[in-house]
């Protein structure tokens, strides 16, 4: 037995101790056996409620509600652990207040001791709102965290708090969030709370601080962490299962097809047994017939085989019956099959746990009939022999015996060894489980196995969590999108002065008790909120929406009679009786969410596993707030028929309907209004689907899907299987009539979510519809909602878009179209956030706008919130993360804010116009003047010259295209066959070093751009190798050499954070010779591949410069663009060549701007921000008109010792020079320069050495 075995079987032990021994002691020795213990204790250690509240008032008097007053017994307050009992050093005053105990404050960075206390509670249970509100009540009455063992019934929870220093008030501290190890049976505990609790043991944390033992307790509590461990096993067996199962299917499929089948039954399978895993939790289902084991490890009498590995017995016997003889089945119509009992089931196993589970409806259990083996307990000619769904997938892989196997375990045993909570965590309450957010994580990782390219798929494998929104991005994006949709309502109403009381109620979960018609307000809003995701994949944001409409009821409605009045009123007498007296069984927020998922919240998805997986996690949130009662036959209401408002669609795609709408649609409407009832039996629902579906095929009669010899029957039978079952895609999403009721409201208030950023690019068709320039699709998800143009839009004016995107469109020239379109309308936030939100390396902002009225025009004083949050990773910092988000949640209170982290930005909208390419840019509005093209001064003599003022001082720049052609070069169609490099730089061409002698020298090349008549005879035939060649000419003699450099562009990184600028001799080489250019000019792709067209593979862009003196720049990399002479040769299509046409600007002073950190700052921050440089945007770079002497001497001066040192230091000598002199010439102040300074800062931390950045412990 190991250390981690016997330490395992000691907490089990301190738990079982609660048992028998008084609470404070069985406490004092469970924290003695974690690890923690000290001297420092209480004088008094037990309080009453009153005691307690008369001792430690001092800070904060404990509020009844909130602190479950009815359900104290006592409190013990054990002991204080300080850095004395994590280290032997330091020395700490003494808290007065408390004797025996050192004082201490929360900052922002720093926890420096602990209180570990106890609670006992009156009751057998404590829902997570309750025991977090009890454990911020506490905490609110000390200087330091309190750590609390909560005891109640036979459970117990370990609650964990979160504090930092209140920025704005350094007197108060913020409680942040709260982590729950919740539910502990001390009798017989989870073997998942087990492994959390041996994670949480002091000897298992590197810890030497107080500070460093709380960041430790934050990691190991993490549910990323936990979600992070549970997908590396469910991934493992998904791939093991994926080869060992064998379906049965209906037609003819190629091995690819069924793969794909297969892949889908497991996907759907997992959500399903993972579904039946929180209604376990809940108490709805046995947790014999899913855990399988005993805590002995013995098997559960269930299937009469459950040794045989290879048996279908599980899969057939038990999970078929409880998906669609159970849950799909009315209690009153529900029969179960008495020859599968006997075939599959164990004699010993009581039939009565299929009877208590109860009837849930909405269509998630239906029968697939896309897979025939949901199909096989109604079809006695399908033989166990014709499909492989074997026990082994569910127990593991093991020989035949009575012990669950942990070498390769099987689904069923991976799922006992986590802890489950039935209730989604949020991001500023977590219990340490896994909630029911994990289906959607489940789901979006396993996306990419379902996706046949094996690229992506290889790269989802290589790391997890990556397609998933993170809760907290989720969160402030709801809270946000409620706020704006709130003031909008307010003002709508003349009623301005509620701005402070909605912010303060939606941020802040603030209510003033004594403002009655503001809560009237508030409830009557959120009752008329019609909220959409186009692409809510498994149900995020709108499950996001769900909390905390939720929650906000709670807070303005708390007795639920205003809710509960408006969702009843409009139902009819009989019906609104009978359903309000059911509402009135359950938990108040039943009724919350009832109405909301059923009036306010709609999903589109082009996924059908998406949809489904949604819904199962709408359906637990209903059923988390059910008061069940076994005595009672369960008591689970149906769930309501979500079919409805979550559907399966192309949210891109639109269609005119055939015949007049209104008509067919006022019929639809008042269907599918019947339909999402849940009352109704299943014949009623199969009338009222074949009604709905006629009608659909009524609207949409020219539409063919794709059928072979369509007809109206056939076209039914579509609609009512995607109506009903939602296992495929309507390939197109018309909202007057999917929903119906919502349109003729006059749309959505509100569109969230996280439309896709790659994958199949938009057809030509929807880009044109929607006016755009680009085939993103995250584009069209924001034109979709958000253009005037013919293509008609669901949101209402006044509604808001709040989207998670690729930052390409804020400032890329293909997206153009779409800014031109966003500034039609009001633009309130755009937040960049790090590349990492998603754990890939894609740059993503969160943009909050509102709809404008058609024709109306933003007024000037419209300001915009920009802020850059691109150093601030989630997953490393998210403490610091939460707190940028808190202090910009309010952008009435927001302040403009910039260091070497992070950075606020407050402007005018309209300024945005001033500038041709229209970026959205993320710096300080006064620098932006250096990009106005629009509506300045300019010379009548050169127009291409314009005049701009920054702190008074007027400044003539013009274009980089104006001066210079910017260009890009040759694509040789086979880089192998005519390429060199040296071999420092790579293998990937021939060496140069064996043809040295044949390479042309710098003096020669020199010679050849000075000629104008040798230069054309050059480029177009090349150079001689020979004297035999024939016709032969002398000018293209060069004593046999024929190898020129390459201008190839390259990386703009090294590791060192080194930049190639201002000159730096390339590494590659290229074949001049008559015979490489012949062969670049007529090689054709047939001839160089053996298949293909006849096209000619190379192309000669530019080729009238190629040869001539002038700057080339990399467009890939960390830093690009970097400029430096060109080697006055060929240069490739990544090499790209600055040539200056004008005689006024010496290319020396040209270089010089082009390498400066301001020019750096214009292109990256205000001209275009991506990692790729593009050459339109480079073009547009403002040169200030005129030399200056100084910086071209001084870039002299570096080239000269570049030429005999490569990786000569210029950025900390000669550079800082020549940055200062251009800031000035420019016209900055030194806030500006500051502002630019602390922009590089964060761009580039490797090049500032910026250790704000490098040390975590800062942030």
């Amino acid at each position: 037995m190991n250390a981690k075995t016997d330490m395992k079987l000691s907490i089990q032990e301190a738990l079982n101790n609660f048992q028998t021994r008084p609470f404070v002691d069985a406490a004092y020795d469970f924290w003695k056996v974690l690890g923690y213990e000290s001297q420092r204790r209480f004088e008094e250690v037990s309080y009453t409620y009153s005691e307690f509240t008369e001792a430690f008032s001092t800070r904060h008097q404990l509020r009844p509600v909130q602190a479950l007053k009815e359900r104290w017994t006592k409190i013990n307050l054990h002991f204080q652990l300080t850095n004395d009992e994590i280290r032997e050093a330091g020395s700490f005053s003494v808290q007065t207040t408390i004797p025996g105990f050192k004082s201490n404050s929360v900052d922002s960075n720093e926890v420096k001791s602990y209180i570990f206390a106890s609670i006992e509670l009156k009751g057998l249970h404590a829902t997570r709102k309750e025991l977090v509100a009890l454990t911020r009540e506490i905490n609110r009455c000390f200087a330091m965290p309190v750590l609390l063992l909560i005891k109640y019934g036979e459970l117990l929870t370990i609650s964990v708090i979160n504090r930092r220093l209140n920025k704005r008030d350094e007197t108060r501290d913020v409680l942040d969030k709260v982590s729950l190890v919740k539910d502990i049976r001390y009798a017989t505990p989870h073997r998942g709370h087990i492994d959390i609790l041996e994670k949480f043991c002091l000897g298992n944390l590197d810890v030497s601080s107080i500070n460093q033992l709380h960041k430790a307790w934050q990691k190991q509590l993490s549910i990323r962490e936990l979600n992070r461990e549970f997908y590396n096993q469910i991934i493992a067996w998904y791939r093991t299962s994926l080869s060992i199962i064998r379906l049965k299917f209906q037609c003819q499929l190629s091995e690819e097809e069924q793969n794909e089948t297969k892949k889908h039954f497991l996907v759907k399978l997992l959500c399903r047994l993972m579904f039946c895993w929180f209604l376990k939790e809940k108490g709805l289902i046995d947790s014999s017939i899913l855990e399988l084991f005993s805590d002995t490890d013995v098997p559960y009498p269930i299937v009469k085989d459950n040794d045989n590995p290879e048996s279908n017995s599980y899969y057939r016997g038990i999970l078929q019956t409880v998906f669609f003889d159970c849950l799909n089945e009315p209690k009153k119509s529900r029969k179960l099959d008495k020859g599968k009992i006997e075939k599959y089931l164990d004699p010993a196993l009581d039939l009565t746990v299929f009877e208590r589970i109860p009837f849930l409806n909405g269509g998630v259990f239906n029968r697939d009939d896309e897979f025939l083996e949901d199909h096989c307990i109604l079809n006695n000619n399908i033989a166990d022999s014709d499909i492989s769904i074997p026990n082994k997938i569910f127990y593991g892989w093991q020989a035949p015996g009575n012990r669950r196997s942990d070498d390769v375990p099987g689904l069923n045993v991976i799922l006992g060894k986590f802890k489950f909570t039935i209730e989604e965590n949020t991001p500023l309450e977590e219990d340490v489980a896994l909630d029911p957010e994990l289906l959607g994580m489940v789901f979006e990782n396993l996306l990419a196995e379902l996706d046949p390219d094996p690229d992506i798929s290889r790269n989802a494998r290589r790391s997890s969590g990556a397609y998933y929104t993170p809760r907290e991005v989720i969160d402030y994006m709801v809270n946000d999108s409620l706020v704006l949709y709130l003031e909008s309502k307010a003002k709508e109403k003349g009623l301005m002065e509620y701005g402070d009381n909605i912010r303060f109620l939606v941020y802040h979960d603030v209510v003033n008790a004594n403002e009655k018609r503001f809560d009237d307000f508030v409830v009557d809003a959120l009752d008329k909120i019609r909220i959409l995701d186009p692409a809510c994949g498994s149900g995020s944001f709108p499950m996001g929406m769900l909390h905390k409409i939720t929650r906000i009821l709670n807070l303005v409605d708390p007795d639920n009679s205003k809710w509960l009045h408006l969702k009843l009123e409009p139902l009819e007498g009989k019906y609104r009786d009978d359903f309000g007296k059911h509402l009135k069984e359950h938990y108040d927020d039943y009724s919350r969410k009832i109405g909301i998922l059923r009036d306010s919240i709609f999903g589109v998805d082009i996924q059908p596993l998406a949809v489904h997986i949604a819904k199962l996690r709408f359906f637990i949130s209903l059923v988390v707030d059910q008061n069940t009662d076994c005595s009672k036959d369960i008591g689970v209401m149906p769930l309501p028929n979500l079919e409805t408002n979550l559907i399966c669609a192309d949210s891109l795609n639109d269609i005119e309907t055939d015949i007049f709408e209104e008509i067919v649609s006022n019929d639809l409407s008042r269907a599918i209004e019947e339909y999402y009832q849940a009352e109704h039996t299943k014949a009623e629902k199969e009338q009222l689907a074949e009604r709905i579906s006629t009608e659909l095929s009524n609207l949409y009669q020219s539409f063919k899907w794709g059928l072979k010899n369509p007809s109206k029957d056939r076209l039914k039978v579509f609609w009512k299987r995607w109506f009903m079952y939602g296992n495929i895609a309507c390939p197109f999403f018309h909202p007057e009539c999917f929903f119906p009721r919502v349109m003729k409201e006059g749309g959505f208030d509100i569109v969230i979510g996280n439309p896709p950023y790659g994958g199949d690019k938009i057809s030509p068709e929807v880009r044109s519809s929607l006016g755009l320039g680009s085939n993103d699709p995250y584009g069209a998800f924001i034109a979709r909602f958000m253009n005037f143009n013919d293509f008609p839009t669901p949101l209402k004016p006044h509604g808001v878009l709040s989207y998670i995107v690729s930052d390409t469109f804020m400032t890329i020239k293909s997206h153009k179209k779409l800014r031109r379109q966003l500034l039609d309308n009001y633009i309130h936030k755009i937040i960049r956030m790090h590349p990492d939100t998603f754990k890939q390396v894609v740059n993503t902002v969160v943009i909050l706008c509102q709809k404008a009225e058609p024709g109306y025009s933003i007024p000037d004083s419209h300001q915009c919130l920009m802020v850059d949050m691109t150093n601030i990773s989630i997953h490393k910092y998210l403490d610091k993360f939460l707190e940028i988000l808190y202090d910009i949640s309010d952008a009435e209170k927001a302040v403009e804010y910039s260091d070497n982290v992070h950075a606020v930005f407050i402007y005018h909208q309209n300024i945005i116009h001033k500038c041709s390419l229209l970026p959205f840019f993320v710096a300080p509005p006064k620098l932006f003047s250096l990009m106005h093209d629009v509506g300045v001064d300019r010379n009548p003599k050169n127009k291409a010259e314009r005049t701009v003022e920054i702190n008074g001082k007027k400044v003539t720049l013009v274009k980089l295209s104006d001066i210079a052609s910017v260009t890009q070069g040759l694509a040789t169609g086979d880089n192998k066959s005519y390429l060199f490099q040296t071999p420092e730089s790579g293998p990937t061409y021939r060496s140069i070093e064996p043809y040295l002698k044949y390479v042309v020298s710098d003096a020669e090349l020199e010679k050849i751009s000075q000629n104008d008549n040798i230069r054309h005879k050059i480029i177009n035939l090349g150079f001689h190798q020979s004297r035999s060649e024939q016709p032969f000419d002398p000018d293209r003699w060069f004593g046999g050499k024929y190898i020129v450099p390459y201008d190839k562009g390259g990386a703009s990184y090294t590791e060192s954070g080194w930049l190639p600028n201002y000159y730096v001799k390339t590494d590659f080489f290229i074949d001049w010779s008559s015979w490489a250019v012949t062969r670049m000019k007529t090689l054709t792709i047939r001839e160089r591949d053996g298949k293909g067209s006849n096209a000619i593979c190379s192309r000669f862009q530019n080729s009238d410069t190629y040869f001539s003196n002038g700057i080339t720049f990399s467009i890939v990399g960390q830093y690009a663009p970097t400029f430096r002479y060109n080697s006055s040769s060929v240069y490739d299509i990544r090499g790209s060549l600055i040539n200056v046409t004008t005689p006024y600007l010496q290319i020396d002073n040209i270089l010089s701007i082009l390498c400066s950190k301001l020019c750096k700052f214009i292109f990256k921050a205000l001209i275009y921000h991506g990692v790729a440089a593009e050459i339109d945007a480079i073009k547009e770079i403002p040169i200030i008109c005129g030399n200056n002497d100084k910086i071209i001497s001084l870039v002299r001066k570096i080239i000269t010792k570049q030429i005999s040192d490569r990786y000569y230091d210029y950025s900390s000598n000669e550079q800082r020079q020549i940055d200062k002199i251009i800031y000035e010439l420019y016209g900055l102040c030194d806030q500006d320069i500051e502002l630019v300074e602390q922009w590089y800062a964060r761009r580039y931390p490797r090049l500032v050495n910026n250790a704000l950045l490098d040390d975590q412990e800062s942030l």
